[in-house]
Formats: structure tokens, sequence, C-alpha cells
């Protein structure tokens, strides 16, 4: 059953964190907005019990341990293996390449310099591992890699770790050839600083956070052009698959200037239009992050609803970006949820579920073809589906 509240304006086309939230309660107030309105609580069916259901997920496990490390599971068959072994685990900002054969993420390097990160790469057959940076032994820490769409080069941010440089200009962009594993700036122009680099469709674009101003960037390299969307945020947004779209966090303060909450702000490049998806200051809703369909006409959102609707954790919804109609996919308030992935066929949404009662973390897989949750990894999060 959809809903129609706070529906965003008609339009033609990050929760990167680990959930160890305080236990609230709003679990009977759930049961009571979940009679009136038809949603049924999903509970937790097996793999097993649904053949239809393919695909492997990366994710990190356990999630109740310091050090994590990278799994893969086949959700059809139930087989899973370790993929890294780092004895201080590897950093929770993972990104797997277009063509679903490698991951990117950042690790320690050095046992003598526990500040400095390196980003490496695993091929996710072989199992084999490639240090891809050194940034460790001059003096500098890397990390949150992101794959260029042609998966010939990584970005990624390296972070100088001398006091005594400019705070501004400590994070930059970089780029490095996954062949030659030569380094370079990703922008020469000092005018252009940022970090975190994201790119969208084909490459046309690359967007960057930037600290001086704090906002984000977005460079059109056909255009040379650079645009810049105010933010305090410091997390960069996501493409749609076209890159034509751009959705990034946005701080927005209450109706009633009580509290400050997060919402999306849409960027549609082809049409020249941006507004507030969430429905901007007089609408209670928090969205913590959104994930494109596969046809990038909607997304899944985790969102916390502030009015009468309240949960204490994020539940996953959908959101038509033709129609504007919002429906319910993931409304249980004795969970929260996050880190949401579509797999190829946008039939099914790989989470994690962080439970208020046990405090455990879980890996979950939606399929929106029967509406059921099924448990895919116990301790474990941060899924991401791997397109094959």
């Amino acid at each position: 059953m959809s809903e129609q509240h706070d529906k965003p304006q008609p339009i033609s086309e990050f929760l990167r964190q680990r959930l160890t939230l305080t236990i609230f309660g709003g679990v009977a107030l759930l049961l009571v907005i979940g009679a009136v309105i038809g949603l049924l609580l999903p509970g937790d069916e097996s793999p097993e019990d649904n053949p239809t259901l393919r695909g492997k997920i990366a994710y990190l496990s356990p999630a109740s341990s310091f050090a994590t490390n990278l799994h893969i599971i086949d959700i059809a068959t139930n087989e899973s293996r370790q993929l890294t072994d780092f004895s201080y685990g590897i950093e929770e900002h993972f990104r797997i390449s277009n063509d679903g054969n490698y991951i990117a993420f950042a690790a320690r390097a050095l046992e003598e310099n526990q500040r400095a990160l390196d980003v490496f790469m695993v091929e996710i057959d072989s199992g084999k591992l490639t240090q891809l940076t050194n940034c460790a032994q001059a003096n500098a820490s890397c990390y949150e890699p992101g794959w260029h769409p042609n998966g010939d080069f990584v970005g990624y941010t390296r972070e100088e770790l001398d006091p005594d440089l400019d705070p501004a200009n400590r994070k930059r962009a970089w780029l490095v050839n996954i062949d030659s594993l030569e380094s370079q700036l990703l922008f020469d122009d000092e005018q252009i600083v940022g970090h975190s680099p994201v790119w969208g469709g084909e490459g046309e674009r690359v967007a960057l956070v930037s600290t001086n101003p704090s906002g984000i960037l977005i460079y059109d390299y056909a255009t040379e052009e650079v645009a810049y969307f105010n933010t305090v945020q410091d997390v960069i947004g996501v493409f749609s698959p076209d890159g034509e779209i751009f959705l990034y966090p946005q701080l927005t303060q209450g109706a009633a200037n009580a509290t400050y909450y997060n919402q999306l702000e849409l960027v549609n490049f082809e049409t020249d239009i941006q507004f507030p998806l969430s429905g901007g200051q007089q609408a209670p809703v928090e969205d913590m992050q959104a994930a494109f369909t596969p046809s990038g006409n909607a997304i899944a959102t985790v969102r916390r609803y502030l009015d009468n609707r309240y949960t204490s954790g994020g539940q996953v919804y959908f959101v038509d970006l033709e129609t504007g109609d919002v429906a319910p996919m993931v409304v249980d308030g004795a969970y929260s949820h996050g880190s949401i992935s579509w797999d190829s066929t946008g039939n099914l949404v790989a989470m994690q579920r962080f439970s208020y009662d046990t405090t455990q973390v879980d890996v979950l897989v939606y399929d929106r073809r029967d509406g059921k949750l099924y448990l895919a990894v116990e301790d474990a999060f941060l899924p991401r589906f791997i397109q094959e």
C-alpha cells in the first residue's frame, strides 16, 4: 500500500556506519501503525525456502569483533568464504568494481604506523591481493576508494599526516592505475580541492567532498565546469546509474527549530532541477541513505518518520521518482536497518539490521516479489551485491 505523505515533486527520471544505537521504546507504537496501514511486519525466512533467490553478496564480518574482514556469500547455495585476513581488519568503506571482479578497500599496511592506511584490491574469484598505494611509507593515509566506471582506475582520499600542513589542504583526491600502480592527483588545479571521489554514469562527472568551503563539488569533464552544492555533512552522495541524477545529504533544521536531521537533496543535471527529495523543513522525515534501483527511476531509502509514525531506527522505504509515491518495504521498530544495496534485477535488496534487544547486527535480503525478508548472514554488516 503506497503512502502519500510528504510526496516529493514528480520528476522524469549512506548510512556508512555500523549500527550501535541506544535501545529506545517504540515497538508497540509501530505495531499500532502497522495495523492501521495494513503493513505486515516481516519475519526472518530462510533463503532455502525461496529457490528464486540468486546472487552474491560481499560483506564484513564478524560484526561483533573489532577486526572485521571481507567475506562473500552465494545466497543461492548458502556457501561463503573469506576474502581478506588482516589482523586489524579493514576499513568499512569498500567498493566493488562495476564488472564484479574486484573489491577495493583500505587497511593498515605498516605495523609501525598505526594511523596510516593504504588502498588494496582483491580479486573476487582467485582471492589475489594487490596493494595499490604506498601512502603509509610517505607519512600519509589513503582510504575511501571508489572505482572509475572503466575499471582501470581507483580513486581514493589521500590525507597527509604532517601536522604542520594547512588542514584545508591535507585531504586530496588521488587516482591509481590498477595495472601500473602509478598514482597521481585527480586534479592538478589547486582550485579543485576535494576528496572521496565518486563517478557518475560512464565517467562523465565526478563528485568530491569539499572541505573549504564545506559542500560537494561536481566536475563535468565535457564542459570543464564545476558545480558547488552547499552541505555541512562532509559525506559524498550517490549518482543514478546513468549519472544524470545526484542525491546528497543535507542537514535540515526542524520546523520548530528544535532539532536537526538528515534529508536528501536531489539534483537532475538533464532537466536542471534541484529540490529536497525528503520534503524540506516542513516534512517530518529523516532520510539516512539512498540506493538507486538499476533502472534509476526509483530508490530505496533508509528513513525515519518523526511524527506519529516514529521509530527509533531507520526503516526501508521505496520511493518512485517519477510519481513521488512512497511505499514501505521493511518496517519493524524492534530493529534499525541500513547499508542497503540492490541486485542487478531490481528485485532484491540486501541490508544490515541492528537488533535493539540483542544488539546483534545481521545481513538480510528483502525480496520485492513476495515481500519477505530472508536472513543471509548472522553477525555481519555492510552488505553489497556483486553485480554479475
